[in-house]
């Protein structure tokens, strides 16, 4: 510039060659089957897992997170994501969430396991506070959606899962980029 600084322009999207690369994928309950929590950390309703497997050969790099609240709980609800340490026992009891490429409309499938249902090999730690909602006087959805921009990273042994103080019925999703290690 006239200063004699340099410039540095971003010419694609911030995710755009990830994307494109195939590298990102988005794990979702499906909509109009939303989860309902049990409260506190609990290993056997979390509202989504995200699983990286042994032996994934990548780490899973979480982009975003969103909780979409269905339904009036009974008391404040505090949403938060928590950890399994490093394990080599996978969830169990799962159900598949609806995953898919960021390319959509490809068959891409990813390394990491994205689950609406699972049972976790043992109770979880909250690291990440996302939101939370009051009691009875919710009376319409309220989403919220936590942007860690890749400060959150999952390697290979390790779930995190969407968990609530108190029982709750949600639609949640996990946006992950999978970068080899």
């Amino acid at each position: 510039d006239r200063t004699n600084a340099v410039m540095i322009s971003q010419s694609s999207p911030a995710y755009y060659d990830s994307v494109i690369n195939g590298n990102v994928y988005t794990g979702a309950n499906l909509l109009g089957t939303p989860v309902t929590t049990q409260a506190g950390l609990s290993t056997t309703t979390p509202a989504l897992t995200l699983y990286n497997p042994v032996g994934s050969g990548v780490n899973l790099v979480l982009i975003n997170c969103g909780v979409l609240v269905t339904t009036a709980p009974a008391a404040n609800t505090g949403i938060c994501l928590a950890f399994n340490t490093q394990n080599s026992t996978p969830p169990s009891a799962t159900t598949t969430a609806s995953v898919t490429s960021a390319i959509i409309g490809t068959s891409a499938a990813p390394r990491g396991q994205c689950y609406r249902v699972a049972t976790l090999a043992a109770a979880p730690t909250m690291f990440r506070a996302i939101g939370g909602v009051s009691g009875a006087a919710t009376t319409s959805t309220y989403s919220m959606i936590f942007h860690p921009d890749g400060q959150v990273v999952v390697p290979p042994g390790v779930a995190i899962s969407i968990q609530s103080t108190t029982a709750v019925a949600v639609v949640c999703s996990f946006t992950w980029e999978e970068k080899a290690i």
